[in-house]
């Protein structure tokens, strides 16, 4: 299943070079490395400017929390200054001696107390500099909360300054709330410098603020541009109850609303700074990316030159081997695998050179043995064959001469000849054993019905019959090829009888000879193509030998079936279209 995939997305070209399935797959691992390295960044880098924001926003709410509850602390005083019965006498002394009363048993960030009587003057004070004076001669951050509270028209229970005001080197806030006795307004006095000087002062990278409705900054009176930040839809959420962040081009502000005043908290810090451990650490996996991917290309060079290299030589020598040089180097420093390599395809070589000298030398002793057998098998012919003519012209004469001779005679006389006949054919045979398993060098494409039909031709058949059907044309050497079919129809014919039916036809890769004889026993099946094998009195044992001879000069495979009769099969056999 995997190869399968593999052919089918994996190019050919890559299938086959190693060189490229290699750097493929350093520049997959790089590819990898860089995707993850990089999505490594942006997630570090987003978590911790995440946390970065949220550090800044929750500074911006802690803050806020801390001045909300100093301001819840101030209203309570205030009304708690403000529910005292003393100020229905209209006595300064009584009023002031309650007021310091209530100052020194309130909060510490309590600086004043002034109560205003309905005339709009200042008659009894824990600052006793103070009275007489108009709220508007003390601040206009102190009569703009008693004007608030002295509306009649919807007046609030309470208000405050919208921003500090600077008196006796402090910061101060006045909240003001209408008395319930009487018709004048308490105005407590709260130093918001003692417990937030912080927040009007940049520590560090940091900068905190509180802002009014305006854009002001509460704490310090003297700035009266409003900020920035104040136009910003962040600072108008933050105003109606919301925590917002927003990032300007550069700095990072941060509000928080502070529950019952109109203040927002603001926490600036430069993006450079709220940012730089992200960027600190996004520049260091980078710098790790980027060491890991030259390290892979310092990998994929060592590697590339220490087997990349060494594998391509090895390949083109070995292509040189394929063409038939076996003087190629092969030498090898190396004692790694690719020395081994190196060494076993050395010896391979080698060895390789020596068995094809052999075989040269095998090929070259073996045509020398043929051609002496040649010669030997021409002698013999012709030193036997003389003799054997001379004998059978004695014959002829002796049958003439003895026409009138009686039948015993003439009997005597056909048993010579019939000797003379056997010896002739014996010879042939070993001629062709001779000369037949000799390799054929060059065919020709032959038509095998038309062959066959000559060889029948030659064979007394009698009554027998021949049948082809499909016979291919192949490519053969004629004569021999002739010769191995006499053979395989004499055979027929003296085993299976005068009558017998022979078929040839072609296979899938060769072609086949069949009789419908009695066959061939199992145990005498692979022995018929022996030398010497027969089971008639008056045959040679040559004749199937020849054709396994002839079979395999061609390079043919030959093999017997013998269920119902006998059916020679040759295989392996190239067919005129293949040549």
């Amino acid at each position: 299943m995997t190869l399968r995939l593999t052919k089918l997305f994996v190019p050919g070209f890559v299938r086959r070079r190693f060189a490229v399935k290699f750097l493929l797959t350093l520049l997959i691992v790089a590819a990898i490395v860089a995707v993850v390295g990089g999505a490594t960044v942006l997630e570090v880098e987003d978590l911790i400017q995440d946390d970065a924001e949220d550090r800044l926003e929750s500074t911006a709410t802690l803050q806020a929390e801390n001045v909300a509850k100093w301001v819840a602390t101030m209203r309570s005083q205030t009304r708690v200054a403000a529910s005292a019965d003393v100020y229905a006498t209209e006595d300064p002394t009584a009023i002031r001696r309650d007021l310091e009363s209530i100052a020194t048993a309130g909060s510490e960030s309590v600086h004043a107390i002034h109560y205003v009587n309905s005339s709009g003057s200042v008659i009894a004070s824990t600052d006793a500099s103070v009275e007489n004076q108009t709220p508007r001669a003390i601040s206009i951050a102190v009569s703009d909360p008693v004007t608030a509270v002295s509306d009649d028209s919807d007046a609030p229970s309470l208000a405050m300054s919208e921003s500090a005001y600077e008196a006796d080197a402090a910061l101060l806030v006045a909240f003001a709330a209408p008395v319930r006795a009487g018709d004048g307004v308490v105005v407590v006095v709260g130093n918001i410098g003692r417990d937030f000087d912080r927040l009007h002062r940049q520590r560090d990278a940091v900068r905190t603020r509180v802002l009014n409705a305006e854009g002001k900054g509460v704490l310090s009176p003297r700035r009266n541009n409003p900020s920035p930040v104040a136009d910003t839809e962040a600072f108008a959420a933050a105003m109606n109850g919301s925590s917002t962040l927003v990032t300007r081009e550069t700095e990072v502000v941060a509000f928080a609303p502070i529950p019952d005043a109109a203040w927002v908290v603001m926490t600036a810090s430069p993006t450079s700074e709220v940012y730089a451990v992200s960027r600190t650490v996004a520049r260091n996996v980078l710098v790790l990316v980027g060491v890991t991917l030259v390290t892979i290309v310092g990998i994929a060079v060592i590697l590339g030159r220490q087997t990349v290299l060494p594998l391509v030589r090895l390949r083109r020598r070995t292509e040189e081997m394929a063409t038939g040089n076996l003087t190629v180097s092969l030498r090898s420093n190396r004692v790694d695998e690719i020395g081994q390599l190196y060494g076993s395809l050395a010896d391979m070589r080698d060895s390789l050179r020596r068995q094809i000298g052999e075989a040269q030398a095998a090929r070259a002793e073996l045509r020398r043995q043929n051609e002496r057998l040649a010669e030997f098998a021409s002698t013999v012919s012709h030193d036997l064959r003389n003799p054997l003519q001379v004998a059978r012209g004695n014959v002829t004469l002796l049958e003439d001469d003895l026409a009138a001779a009686d039948e015993g005679v003439r009997e005597e006389l056909d048993s010579v000849a019939s000797a003379l006949d056997r010896m002739e054919t014996i010879i042939e045979d070993v001629l062709t054993l001779a000369r037949g398993g000799a390799t054929i060098e060059e065919t020709q494409p032959v038509d095998l019905e038309t062959v066959a039909r000559e060889a029948w031709g030659t064979v007394e058949t009698d009554a027998a019959t021949l049948m082809v059907e499909d016979a291919p044309t192949i490519a053969a050497d004629r004569d021999r090829l002739k010769r191995l079919l006499e053979n395989l129809f004499r055979n027929a014919v003296e085993h299976a009888g005068p009558d017998v039916n022979v078929e040839i036809g072609g296979t899938a890769d060769g072609f086949f000879v069949a009789d419908n004889g009695p066959g061939i026993p199992p145990q005498d099946r692979e022995d018929v193509f022996k030398y010497g094998y027969t089971t008639a009195e008056s045959g040679t044992g040559l004749g199937l030998s020849i054709v396994r001879t002839i079979a395999e000069a061609h390079g043919w495979e030959v093999y017997l079936e013998s269920d119902a009769g006998a059916r020679f099969v040759f295989t392996d056999v190239n067919s005129d279209s293949e040549e």
